[in-house]
């Protein structure tokens, strides 16, 4: 078995005690990590095939995306002044429901080149409609790791008729998908039920999948408590708020991921709390879509399990992880007026070892120790703007580096990218083609695309 040695880089475990080890090591044998120290013991314990030389970089465990839509990637940069509902209706959901096979594929494959550039080793997405085995043949291409599943939605006054499924179809269409996919990948993929909202499923189909979920002992991935309108509408259909809702269905529980959390209620944070169900923080998107700002610093005080996320680039235009530290911290702290809201080091959690937990995942990846799962990145510290590094790390990881600064990505023990370069997809293909496709389905499906200034060409 493949035995890979990364040294001589500085480690930041994200352990319990979160040990940052200068001049550090991580043995790896298959796709699980082997030990974690110092170079000169690690090094003289471990003789390994491939070596690879992480000087003057920062070791971390790879980030994990607790909410994500890899097939809207080919959205980017539409709607620009649409609230969210108006952008969900004339521009993600015609777009979704409209999607050809090939177009799926490319869209997901481009998202998970971004996501992987990004540093992100680990994804929960939600990919839509008939499309959906698609966008886990890409994932499966990609190399990255996922908690992946199909989006669904049956009501006539929530969803238009494309993206409409039938409950009894449905359930049945989705057990097959967990046949297919859950701990496909050699383990990297497990499928999670994804009604699209409260708002949007019928009773019927949420009871059905939850029925699924326990059945196959898998995880549940919805919005909640996203946007005041289908709130409002949910409350006078059923009496009760999303999370509310969720619970008197059985949906929530501790592999239950909820996106955004934007007006959860103190009693909400109780049941979020009580039964470990998490809530994936996307700051960036609600915020500039003006929907928004979720009171994540007080959630995690209330107990709810928090990881951090980039939703779809179809919204927010990117997949960026560092901006989404560094936008959570400042809109907490600025929301609050209080500079510890959430402290430099949290942050960095909620993008690791807390995402990890969020996805209910925290046994096997979101931080660098022995017998884990051997997802890593590697950040380039040699930057002007990371320097001087000495003992800010934490504090440069955060509100200094980019996306960019990522040199290598190990994911299940595998060099899926090295010194920018990806070893799985072809990433100049992939973007032609999707540069080619995205004009293409714009102009089938009636989606205009306006210039923000006059375009000459």
């Amino acid at each position: 078995m493949n035995q890979l040695l990364v040294r001589g880089g500085t480690v930041v475990t994200m352990d319990k005690e979160r040990r940052i080890i200068k001049d550090g090591a991580v043995a790896v044998q298959g796709n699980k990590i082997l030990a974690v120290g110092r170079t000169e013991d690690i090094a003289r314990q471990y003789h390994c095939d491939t070596v690879i030389d992480a000087n003057g970089m920062a070791i971390l465990p790879g980030f994990v995306n607790t909410h994500h839509h890899g097939n809207q990637t080919l959205l980017r940069g539409l709607g620009e002044r649409f609230h969210l509902m108006d952008r969900l209706t004339k521009i993600i959901w015609p777009f979704e429901g409209g999607l050809t096979p090939q177009e799926a594929y490319v869209s997901t494959a481009l998202g998970c080149i971004e996501l992987i550039k990004a540093g992100v080793t680990c994804c929960n997405t939600m990919e839509a409609g008939d499309n959906a085995n698609e966008s886990f043949k890409a994932i499966t291409d990609a190399g990255i790791r996922a908690e992946a599943g199909q989006a669904i939605s049956d009501r006539p006054d929530a969803v238009p008729e494309s993206l409409q499924v039938n409950p009894e179809h449905a359930i049945r269409e989705n057990e097959k998908l967990i046949k297919s996919w859950n701990g496909a990948a050699d383990g990297r993929i497990r499928y999670r039920v994804c009604p699209r909202s409260a708002f949007s499923c019928s009773e019927e189909l949420l009871s059905g999948l939850a029925q699924l979920a326990r059945r196959y002992d898998i995880g549940v991935h919805s919005h909640a408590d996203e946007d005041w309108a289908p709130l409002q509408a949910l409350l006078k259909r059923t009496g009760l708020p999303d999370i509310e809702y969720f619970h008197s269905l059985e949906l929530t529980g501790r592999k239950s991921t909820m996106a955004h959390c934007i007006f959860v209620s103190d009693k909400e944070a109780k049941i979020m709390h009580e039964t470990r169900t998490s809530a994936a923080y996307a700051p960036l998107n609600p915020a500039k879509s003006g929907n928004g700002i979720a009171r994540i610093s007080w959630l995690i005080k209330c107990g709810v399990p928090v990881g951090l996320a980039s939703d779809t680039a179809g919204s927010n235009t990117n997949l960026d992880m560092f901006e989404e530290m560094r936008v959570a911290g400042a809109i907490q702290r600025g929301t609050t007026l209080d500079p510890t809201a959430l402290s430099t080091e949290k942050l960095l959690e909620l993008g690791t070892i807390d995402g990890a937990k969020a996805l209910a995942l925290d046994d096997s990846i979101g931080s660098i120790e022995a017998g884990k799962k051997a997802d890593m990145i590697l950040i380039d510290l040699r930057k002007p703007h990371l320097t001087p590094v000495g003992k800010r790390l934490v504090s440069h990881l955060v509100w200094s580096a980019y996306a960019s600064d990522v040199d290598s990505v190990i994911i299940d023990g595998k060099l899926v990218m090295e010194h920018r370069h990806l070893k799985t997809l072809d990433e100049s293909d992939i973007v032609d083609r999707a540069n080619k496709l995205s004009e293409g389905i714009l102009k089938r499906l009636g989606i205009e695309e306006k210039p923000v200034w006059p375009w000459i060409e």
